[in-house]
């Protein structure tokens, strides 16, 4: 039990070249991300990614992230895909037609058994006992593929997705602007990035009580796409005119953490030697002791702080430092070094526990000193420490990405 989280993204350049553009993967990464690094609602077991998958590993998929639930338990459920508009009874007739969500190896003529119809998903749903349901769909409506459909009009799929909420199932999800066309995905200005930015900094916190309802989410959106000036427009379904098959609006997505000074001020610590190389500026030092003001923390508490974020950096420096002394040493008897010096100083490496990128870093910074005609032997001391995979990054950064496979199992 507890909260679970199932994103499905399936690569829809891949079903028809002329979709654009190919970015779900980066979309998932991102989320995943987010929501392990700025959030406390989840943990990395709770969180299922699917990419690409078929549509039999997205049922076993929604199947298994709809059991074993109580009540309270959020489900979150999130596409990036692409929707297939076809007949019902696949002739060409005025019937309405159906929404698909496409799968990967989707195939027109055979979508009841390659594609996910709204049906299988309520129904599945729908046996769930949790009353904390949230789907969103972030999906380029304005790609959808039709076959044989008679339906007119734009955005006809929208209509089908109102059909998904319940009591307990909020379905989000946003549309483009009339004769926008799609643009490549952008964290900052798409729907998932301001979705994400409001549940996280707590801006969608619209009457300030700690709990971030549908409601207080939906508003945030719809006041931030206007500010930003933003191509789409979040879409809320409410479930019909039947009163007792509305949503509740008061639905809770998010109970904040209380706040806590110290935690806040170390955040801005970390944003602040990520962005100035392990270091803090002159700059990041104004604005941070402005904050520490503000916050009414003490010199000894900030200190502490900065000295626990700046640690790592501080040791990678040193490390930097030894080894560059030894290399400086080495190319002052032999340049470059011979292949005996070479394994020694990849032992030394080894002891130091630098990776690869750190020592062309660290001997790239001494052999361009030495091309700079100088009176004195260059310092191998340096300032700065390389950026590599290895060096420590805020919480929000620190995820592995997610390897694109076109069959992934199921964790």
């Amino acid at each position: 039990m507890g909260n679970k989280a199932l994103f499905i993204g399936v690569d829809s350049h891949e079903l028809d070249p002329a979709l654009c553009p190919p970015d779900d993967i980066h979309r998932l990464h991102y989320l995943k991300a987010t929501l392990l690094g700025e959030t406390k609602a989840f943990q990395p077991e709770d969180i299922v990614v699917l990419l690409n998958p078929d549509v039999q590993q997205m049922r076993q998929a929604i199947a298994i992230f709809s059991r074993n639930v109580h009540r309270r338990d959020l489900r979150l459920l999130y596409f990036a895909t692409v929707g297939i508009l076809a007949p019902q009874d696949g002739s060409e007739s005025a019937a309405p037609s159906q929404l698909y969500l496409a799968a990967h190896g989707s195939r027109a003529g055979h979508l009841a058994d390659s594609a996910l119809s709204l049906d299988f998903l309520r129904g599945t749903l729908n046996s769930s006992q949790s009353e904390r349901q949230v789907l969103v769909f972030d999906c380029d409506w304005n790609s959808t593929i039709s076959y044989g459909s008679g339906d007119a009009g734009r955005y006809h799929e929208l209509t089908q997705l109102a059909q998904l909420p319940s009591a307990h199932r909020v379905v989000l999800g946003h549309r483009l602007a009339s004769g926008i066309c799609p643009q490549p995905w952008q964290p900052e200005t798409s729907y998932l990035g301001c979705l994400m930015t409001g549940l996280t900094s707590q801006l969608a916190d619209q009457n300030g009580d700690g709990v971030i309802s549908i409601q207080d989410l939906q508003q945030y959106l719809e006041a931030e796409a206007i500010a930003i000036d933003a191509p789409w427009r979040p879409v809320l379904y409410d479930g019909g005119h039947h009163r007792s098959d509305r949503l509740d609006s008061s639905m809770s997505l998010f109970e904040l953490p209380s706040f806590e000074p110290e935690m806040e001020y170390r955040r801005s610590v970390e944003e602040a030697v990520q962005e100035d190389a392990g270091q803090i500026s002159t700059l990041s030092r104004k604005v941070l002791d402005f904050l520490s003001h503000k916050l009414a923390l003490s010199a000894r508490t900030t200190q502490t702080i900065e000295t626990d974020v700046l640690r790592p950096y501080t040791e990678k420096r040193q490390k930097l430092e030894e080894y560059q002394s030894v290399f400086w040493e080495a190319i002052q008897i032999e340049s470059p070094p011979r292949r005996a010096v070479r394994r020694r100083l990849r032992y030394l490496q080894r002891q130091l526990d630098l990776g690869d990128t750190d020592i062309q870093f660290a001997e790239h910074h001494i052999l361009s000193q030495m091309q700079t005609p100088s009176a004195t032997p260059p310092s191998p001391k340096t300032t700065d420490v390389p950026r590599p995979a290895d060096v420590p990054r805020p919480a929000a950064l620190r995820l592995g990405a997610i390897n694109p496979i076109k069959a992934p199992e199921i964790a």
